[in-house]
């Protein structure tokens, strides 16, 4: 069983921004970073941290009080 842990001057859960750490799928995330001439990347991260309000928004499921349980068990695709 977990159970909660203070340490002294370690700041507690930010659960203002609900923040998720979630496992990616292993297909490319693409970025464009740069100005004025911008260039495009392409990974396959393991891990995506991301708020559950961009998740929301990504889902188009940002005006609906689901969690993010509910939302991935619906969004997510069978990986196989």
């Amino acid at each position: 069983m977990l159970k909660s842990v203070l340490i002294l001057k370690m700041r507690g859960p930010n659960t203002h921004l609900d923040i998720l750490f979630h496992l990616s799928d292993p297909k490319p995330v693409k970025g464009t970073h740069g100005y004025p001439q911008p260039f495009t990347t392409s990974r396959k991260p393991d891990i995506v941290v991301t708020t559950l309000q961009a998740a929301k928004r990504v889902a188009d499921r940002e005006m609906c009080g689901e969690t993010w349980d509910s939302i991935a068990e619906i969004a997510a695709v069978d990986s196989q």
